[in-house]
């Protein structure tokens, strides 16, 4: 490889080598850096000339690498015993010219390291071994360079060179960089548009590698930020005003029309955007050109423009276009003010810097002066002295540029021999027409360059990786290169300067990720604002990119230029809507400058707004295609709020709603506050019917209604209004447990006492019929276990209902909104129905045994009060079914229509549990009014009524249902003033009459006493007269006396 190397350079005659020579700045020393710089502007054309002379990127540049030098070899610290030598060269900022360059430095380290015979001729003999190569500045020039250097293993360090590409370590294996790659670039970029809520822009480009490969990873990371390109336009570079002015052939002349005209197209497509945001990845001439293009066209509106870092804060990029860059915002890359380059510079002048071999041209063409003898007769002599010069000069030095800048100082020539040379002051002038009064000095008209402090980190990366190889291989050195250092081992030094971390002289500090880039935590960029303030334009630091995120300054400011800038396709959509994209696909233009972007970038900013569905709100960051499948849930802009909530007053996010507690009637409805003050009331009038019961048990009215079917009964009917309020309450865990578990056992004892005492009588009956002793289930105990019995299936029924279906709260969703906390089964149906089975089986064999019994003496007519209570309860019931039935139709057939409002009056209202919560208090407080009520009457009302005698003797018999004699006559009343007032001396005997008697009469009654304490002879002794059907006996032979019983 290096023979190859060998024959291609050495095609350049020895003439073009000492050109080669002479060109470059040499510092001696034990190992020698490469740099290149471009000090001279491109050659423009056919021309291989390079421009004129170039302060900033180039000038101060090399001398910024020179001071860095004598800094390192005078640190005692860094690179102790060794000289760190460089050669420095002009790149003119052409690719060209560095790969010429590149080669001549790697000609001279081949030459070196084979000791090549030939080096004795050369001017200035080179001998130490070449280990980088510093620069070029620009990302194509380095790419270039690279290709070249990899070769042979030469590490390559740039200082300004961000392009992307070069972070491909497959390609560019020993290049490495100071400056942060454009990816992170890009990512500032687009957070700044996102800080504006500029989502709709259009993007310009430099048509050369730094612009193509930057505008490639912004549009990437506008993808993935949210941020639309909708035109992409490509420029080439344009040549600096001074090539222009200097036209070298007819053809130049064609190419720079062209150029204007492609500018102007440019400018033509980007004011008709329907985007007023330019982002512009240009370098500098290209932003000129621009900024020239937007001020040729004119008055109207014009795009705001966001610039890289190759506009950043340059002053010959805006100069005379100011009002066309106006607003611009711009990126820096962070680089710390060196303060101790001012004075070093300053102190430069012809006379005392003899190493830098372009200083000399610089000074002349700054200062419009020669330091020749022989020079032209227009130019005058340099003045290099260090006099003050006349005061009068710089008063009026200090006063035109108060009028006109501060920071530059700009008249035509016109002006100047009008205000100056009639004075008889001395002056001189520079290419670009800057004035200056008396002795030359650099800190005239001084501005340092933005990126001087990246240069010097360069040097010292490269000196510290060296440093850290040389203790590494050489512990304890005595020269400057020990032994295992020599030959230079190239990868080697590549492995060490990859791992170098130190703080540079700025406090910033220096490391490498594992491509060779700046890592992302020490990438830093300011955003820099031109704008007018003060009389003057100027740049004014906005912000800043800091730890991967963006700091900008004022967020007022910032509301302000979002505001005044419009960079959006569509509106944003109200709260509740979703974007679905109504973008159409079009064509680029013909022309080959104007490359437009079409498709998906332009389909995720452009939308039209529609609404979401009811309880559903929008995707974050969702828009539907117009290609997107119904059915497709990853292209679904909305998404539907869970069960429970509700979207906000945004209709941005979903909230629960709260919960509502099925109790109370939901909320305190005429229904439920009715149901629960009866169930109340009902609860009061069992406990004050106990009380007066309790208080009066020994009389005889309340020994004849059988105590303990009576206590059972109240019981019961207790139950039944305690079990309403339950299933009216706010559902918890005994609440719940109590409105499922009481409802049916309490009604089914309730009906059991009733059907018990009912079954008494008839059997009672019964057995006087048949002139027989009653049965023993007629006992007080026996009834008692009778009802006992009869309650057992409705527990069962209830068990297993609460197995089946937990009684146990839980929230139930009827409507997506609504979250409502209810009983477990409370919309089952058999749940509640189930078990009221048994109760309602108990009812009906009451009622049966009730119209059985319908024939009795009027004081011991307690089965009429049975039956109507029963008839009463039966009616409540029938009434239950086609209600309950009714509600349930009617609450499913709101949900499923989904009229939200009235399904809710409907389930706040609960009417299922309403009306079984109403019909269990109305069936309890039937039983007890009805059967207890005429008791209470007696005890309040007719006290003299409760007496033994009231309740010996029959004044009447009545039948409350028909009558029943031998002639089947209904309602037949035996009265006590006919002659069958004549009873039987003792009880069990007939009355006996005349044939004639029991035809007026009807019947013979058989007088029966019964014992209605159970037969243990300690009660009240009943006197039934039973009607009974018989023959009559030829005659009575004996008629007692009347007897009352």
């Amino acid at each position: 490889m290096q023979v190859l190397l060998c024959l291609v350079v050495g095609l350049y005659t020895s003439t073009s080598a000492l050109a080669a020579a002479a060109g470059a700045a040499r510092v001696a020393g034990d190992v020698r850096l490469g740099a290149l710089f471009a000090v001279h502007d491109a050659p423009h054309g056919a021309s291989a000339r390079c421009g004129a002379v170039r302060e900033h990127y180039g000038i101060q540049r090399v001398e910024a690498t020179l001071q860095a030098l004598d800094d390192i070899n005078a640190d005692s610290a860094l690179l102790p015993g060794l000289q760190l030598g460089a050669e420095l060269r002009d790149s003119c900022w052409a690719p060209r010219t560095a790969l010429r360059q590149t080669l001549e430095l790697v000609r001279d380290a081949l030459a070196a390291s084979q000791s090549n015979p030939s080096r004795a001729r050369r001017a200035v003999p080179v001998t130490a071994p070449l280990v980088a190569i510093l620069g070029p500045g620009a990302s194509a020039a380095a790419a270039q360079v690279q290709n070249l250097v990899q070769l042979f293993s030469l590490p390559q360090l740039s200082y300004s060179a961000t392009s992307r590409e070069l972070s491909d370590k497959g390609r560019f294996g020993t290049f490495f960089r100071v400056v942060p790659s454009d990816l992170h670039q890009a990512r500032t970029m687009v957070a700044l548009l996102r800080a504006h809520n500029w989502t709709y822009v259009s993007a310009v480009h430099t048509d050369e590698s730094y612009g193509q490969s930057g505008m490639t990873t912004f549009r990437e990371a506008a993808a993935a930020g949210g941020v639309c390109v909708s035109r992409e336009l490509a420029l080439r570079a344009a040549p600096s005003e001074r090539v222009r002015m200097q036209l070298y052939s007819l053809n130049d002349a064609c190419n720079i029309e062209q150029l204007l005209q492609e500018t102007d197209a440019v400018v033509v497509r980007l004011r008709a955007a329907r985007s007023d945001v330019a982002v512009c990845w240009c370098e500098g001439r290209t932003v000129r050109a621009l900024l020239a293009g937007l001020q040729r066209a004119g008055g109207g509106a014009r795009p705001r423009l966001v610039a890289t870092d190759g506009w950043a804060d340059r002053w010959d990029v805006v100069r005379g276009l100011e009002s066309a860059a106006h607003g611009a915002l711009t990126l820096r890359i962070h680089s710390p003010y060196l303060y101790s380059f001012d004075s070093y510079y300053h102190a430069l002048d012809p006379r005392n810097n003899s190493r830098n071999p372009w200083f000399e041209e610089f000074w002349e063409q700054k200062f419009g002066c020669t330091m020749r003898t022989d020079g032209a007769r227009y130019l005058p002599r340099c003045n290099v002295s260090k006099n003050s010069g006349d005061p009068l000069p710089s008063l009026l030095q200090r006063s035109l540029t108060n009028i006109y800048s501060p920071d530059i100082l700009f008249l035509p020539r016109s002006m100047v021999k009008k205000l100056v040379i009639p004075l008889g002051l001395q002056i001189s002038m520079d290419g670009d027409d800057h004035l200056f009064f008396g002795t030359e000095s650099l800190a005239t008209q001084y501005a340092q360059e933005p990126k001087l402090a990246l240069v010097v980190r360069g040097v010292y990366a490269l000196a510290h990786g060296l440093h850290d190889m040389r203790e590494a291989l050489c512990p304890s050195p005595q020269t400057p290169l020990c032994a295992a250092m020599l030959p230079f081992n190239l990868s080697l030094y590549q492995q060490y300067l990859a791992r170098v971390r130190f703080r540079a002289p700025d406090g910033g500090i220096v490391a490498f990720d594992e491509n060779g880039d700046l890592p992302a935590s020490l990438s830093e960029y300011d955003v820099m604002s031109f704008s007018r303030g003060g009389g003057h334009w100027r740049y004014v630091r906005v912000g800043c990119w800091r730890g991967g995120a963006l700091r900008l300054r004022s967020a007022r400011a910032t509301a302000v230029r979002a505001a005044a800038t419009h960079a959006a396709c569509s509106p944003p959509c109200p709260p509740g809507y979703y974007k679905c994209s109504t973008y159409r696909y079009t064509l680029a233009g013909a022309m080959h400058v104007l490359q437009e972007t079409t498709g998906e970038s332009a389909a995720r900013c452009c939308w039209a707004c529609l609404p979401c569905p009811a309880h559903a709100v929008p995707r974050i960051g969702s828009q539907a295609h117009p290609r997107a499948r119904a059915n497709d849930s990853a292209h679904t802009p909305c998404r539907m709020c869970p069960p429970g909530s509700s979207p906000d007053i945004t209709k941005t996010r979903c909230l629960a709603t709260p919960v509502e507690r099925r109790g109370g009637g939901g909320g305190g409805t005429g229904v439920a506050m009715m149901t629960a003050v009866l169930a109340v009331t009902g609860l009061v009038v069992v406990l004050v019917t106990a009380i007066v019961l309790w208080r009066h048990r020994s009389t005889p009215v309340v020994k004849s209604a059988s105590r303990e079917l009576s206590a059972l009964l109240l019981l019961g009917a207790s139950l039944c209004h305690v079990g309403a309020l339950a299933g009216l309450a706010i559902p918890s865990s005994w609440a719940c447990a109590a409105a499922r578990l009481l409802p049916a056992p309490s009604l089914a004892v309730v009906y059991a006492a009733v059907f018990a005492r009912t079954l008494r009588v008839a059997r009672l009956v019964a057995a006087a019929e048949r002139a027989a002793r009653p049965s023993r289930l007629v006992s007080s105990a026996a009834q008692v276990w009778l009802c006992a019995t009869l309650v057992t299936p409705a527990v069962v029924a209830v068990a297993w209902s609460a197995s089946t279906w937990s009684p146990i709260p839980h929230v139930v969703y009827p409507t997506r909104a609504r979250s409502v906390l209810e009983c477990g089964g409370a919309r089952k149906t058999a749940a509640q129905l189930v078990p009221l089975v048994p109760a309602l089986a108990l009812l009906v064999a009451g009622a049966v045994a009730a119209i059985r019994s319908r024939r009795l003496p009027h004081n011991y007519n307690e089965t009429r009060f049975i039956g109507v209570a029963v008839y009463t309860t039966c009616v409540i019931w029938l009434a239950f079914f086609p209600i309950y039935r009714a509600t349930e139709a009617k609450v499913r057939l709101l949900q499923f229509i989904y009229l939200a409002k009235a399904a809710r009056i409907i389930l706040n209202d609960d009417l299922q549990a309403l009306t079984l919560a109403t019909c269990v208090t109305l069936s309890g407080s039937a039983a007890v009014l009805l059967l207890f009520g005429p008791r209470l009457y007696v005890l309040w009302a007719k006290p003299e009524r409760n007496t033994r005698a009231h309740f010996l003797t029959a004044r009447s018999i009545r039948c409350h249902v028909g009558g029943y004699g031998p002639a089947h006559r209904r309602f037949v009343e035996v009265k006590r003033d006919v002659a069958c007032q004549a009873a039987a001396p003792e009880c069990g005997g007939d009355v006996r009459a005349s044939n004639s008697w029991c035809d007026e009469c009807g019947a013979c009654a058989r007088i029966t006493e019964l014992d209605d304490d159970g037969g243990d002879g300690g009660g009240v002794r009943h006197v039934v007269i039973v009607l009974m059907a018989h023959r009559h006996p030829p005659a009575l032979t004996h008629v007692p006396p009347s007897r009352d019983y």
